[in-house]
């Protein structure tokens, strides 16, 4: 299957008020579906807006095995806070660049996020690294998030039916904060 949607001045109404979204969207999808083995592939995906782009490729059966699967996230936080800023009464003031990488095979699952120049309001610039490891069927995960040499946080947890154990480890160096 290869299937590509195009839309151009996309917009809300909502009131009587036009709120504009994108001036572009583009999707693109080649992909197939297998009914004997009740798989479906996705060869190539792409999204892209004028703040960001989305690629991927994975597949998954309908007994919810995950395929190896990857998606690229490429965001202008800046540029979305300016569209949720048409949107939202309250929008958040956000800038900087964030790169999201996300992996999945079988019950294994991960995750980069690399934001350059971060900023939320008064906080930043700031560079972070936000990195996930996890498996699904035992329920562990792993979340580092790094800020230069300024701080790390690391997040253990295990999840066993309605209950979480987490494990919190944090390490600071003041002088490198206050640079």
């Amino acid at each position: 299957m290869d299937l590509a949607l195009q839309a151009e001045q996309v917009a809300a109404v909502a009131a009587g008020r036009r709120y504009e979204i994108d001036p572009a969207l583009d999707l693109r999808l080649k992909g197939a579906w297998d009914g004997g083995t009740k798989t479906f592939t996705a060869e190539a995906v792409t999204l892209r807006s004028s703040f960001a782009t989305a690629t991927g490729r994975g597949g998954a059966t309908a007994a919810g095995e995950i395929r190896d699967s990857a998606v690229r996230i490429d965001a202008d936080l800046g540029k979305l806070s300016a569209k949720l800023g048409a949107l939202l009464e309250r929008p958040p003031d956000l800038g900087g660049t964030v790169q999201v990488d996300l992996t999945a095979s079988g019950q294994e699952v991960g995750g980069t996020a690399v934001f350059k120049g971060f900023r939320a309001g008064a906080v930043g610039p700031l560079d972070l690294t936000l990195r996930h490891e996890g498996r699904i069927d035992r329920g562990t995960h792993t979340l580092d998030l790094e800020c230069g040499k300024a701080a790390t946080v690391r997040v253990t947890a295990e999840i066993q039916g309605d209950a979480v154990r987490a494990d919190v480890e944090g390490k600071g160096d003041l002088e490198a904060l206050a640079a």
